[in-house]
């Protein structure tokens, strides 16, 4: 659901950051034009003031934009890994369906070898960080780091 409303929602952001420049200027006409504005515009004292600078209300919502789709995508795709992560056997199942009947041990038997090399290598990833994490702690205990 995260994900759909991301991208409706991004889609909106891009939409108003098409819209908002246009009634902006509207906007600062109409200040220019009103006597009170008139009478805030000769206060300041800075030339080509502009009320609202389109170029950064543009950005700013072409950044919010992306950041709405950038987190819609980590939401899908961290849903996604925890649902395979439970449900590994029946996705392992599946793919071996996909295969010719006459390979389909051979690839249960590749899957069950490729599952045993990543735990394998996460477990030693583990080890590594756990190994430079305390010694990283020694150095800076020694050196009298808080």
């Amino acid at each position: 659901m995260s994900w759909f409303f991301s991208e409706k929602m991004a889609g909106q952001i891009n939409e108003l950051s098409e819209q908002l420049p246009a009634a902006a200027a509207k906007v600062e006409n109409m200040v220019r034009q009103s006597t009170l504005g008139k009478l805030l515009m000769q206060r300041l004292v800075l030339h080509d003031f502009q009320l609202f600078s389109t170029s950064m209300l543009q950005s700013f919502f072409g950044v919010a934009a992306n950041v709405v789709g950038v987190v819609g995508a980590i939401v899908v795709i961290m849903f996604v890994a925890l649902y395979v992560a439970a449900e590994s056997q029946r996705y392992v199942a599946g793919m071996v369906l996909l295969m010719p009947p006459a390979r389909r041990k051979r690839a249960a038997e590749i899957l069950h070898e490729a599952a045993s090399a990543m735990w394998y290598w996460m477990l030693g990833r583990l080890f590594s960080m756990t190994v430079l994490g305390i010694i990283v702690a020694l150095g800076l205990w020694l050196l009298g780091a808080p």
